[in-house]
């Protein structure tokens, strides 16, 4: 192909800038600052009632709810049951079927409602594929990575709470080890979230390395979660009160 750009689509949900710019200014997110000050910046005009599902579908089609099909966490099957959304419920293509069509490949990587994973010129990995069973935690999520060939291979890429590298808790709270963090349920969370974070890192660094692309899109969930459980502890918003 004589066009080598390729684009890179890095979804962060939660991702705040009046948590982020403050950290900037202190120089704690150099790699950020870098790109923001020679790129371009500014704030997201959302869709209400702000839910992921239905917010990622339409980053990923240019179209709002009402077109591309999924409205929330659930819906409705033909039998009555409640399910949780799919990539079949959605009603449009998405970026990446639009560049299959034009011969481009893609690589997709945990998005939001994306299994069963979409036979696409190039890999997609849903993000069923970061949550096995609990009981099985190597097993792979039947339809979770097309091509199925691959599937072996970036299973061993995923990480868990129990293999994390015990110098990360400390990044979180002083004093933290894992066996305190194991009597903790929040904490706990945090490991399972933390886990899922490497792990689509891991998946989504090894196939833009591996395989040819011309578009990536890669969804980490990880702030969601943390801001969801941990937002509290934040400081007051005061001018002159320290960042937790």
């Amino acid at each position: 192909m004589a066009d080598a750009t390729k684009t890179l689509l890095v979804g962060w949900d939660g991702a705040d800038w009046n948590v982020l710019r403050p950290l900037m200014q202190r120089g704690l997110l150099p790699t950020l600052d870098l790109i923001t000050r020679q790129g371009v910046t500014a704030d997201l005009v959302s869709l209400p009632p702000y839910l992921s599902p239905m917010l990622w579908n339409s980053i990923a089609t240019g179209k709002r709810p009402w077109r591309h099909g999924v409205h929330g966490f659930t819906e409705i099957d033909a039998e009555g049951r409640v399910q949780p959304v799919t990539s079949r419920s959605r009603k449009v293509p998405a970026l990446w079927n639009m560049l299959t069509a034009e011969k481009r490949r893609s690589l997709v990587v945990g998005w939001y409602a994306s299994h069963p994973a979409e036979a696409v010129d190039g890999v997609c990995v849903a993000e069923t594929f970061f949550h096995p069973p609990d009981d099985t935690p190597a097993a792979v999520p039947a339809g979770s990575v097309a091509p199925a060939a691959l599937a072996a291979d970036l299973a061993a890429l995923r990480v868990t709470a129990e293999t994390l590298d015990p110098n990360l808790w400390p990044m979180f709270c002083l004093g933290l080890t894992p066996e305190v963090a194991a009597q903790d349920p929040l904490v706990r969370k945090l490991g399972n979230h933390l886990a899922e974070l490497y792990s689509v890192h891991n998946v989504a660094a090894s196939l833009v390395e591996t395989e040819a692309w011309d578009f990536a899109a890669v969804y980490f969930h990880f702030l969601d979660w943390v801001m969801h459980d941990f937002e509290k502890f934040l400081a007051p918003a005061a001018a002159d009160a320290p960042l937790a």
